[in-house]
């Protein structure tokens, strides 16, 4: 999943919003849905910075919000 880095929260921690379009399926109107994911930067790892593209995959519960790690 690909997302955009909107805050650098700590150490360890990046938000990242993920955009989705789609197509409404009775008026044909595009329709753009945004979510917000918290993300767990490795140690060792480079901090991406402000509006970044990053890749993230899905990993086990880090904290109760952090689900993702930068890939």
């Amino acid at each position: 999943m690909e997302g955009k880095v909107i805050s650098i929260i700590g150490e360890n921690t990046i938000a990242i919003i993920v955009e989705n379009k789609s197509k409404h399926p009775l008026y044909g109107k595009v329709v753009k849905r945004e979510k917000k994911f918290l993300v767990h930067v490795p140690t060792g790892a480079k901090l991406p910075v402000v509006n970044d593209v990053v890749e993230v995959i899905s990993s086990r519960p880090i904290s109760k919000q952090k689900k993702w790690i930068l890939k």
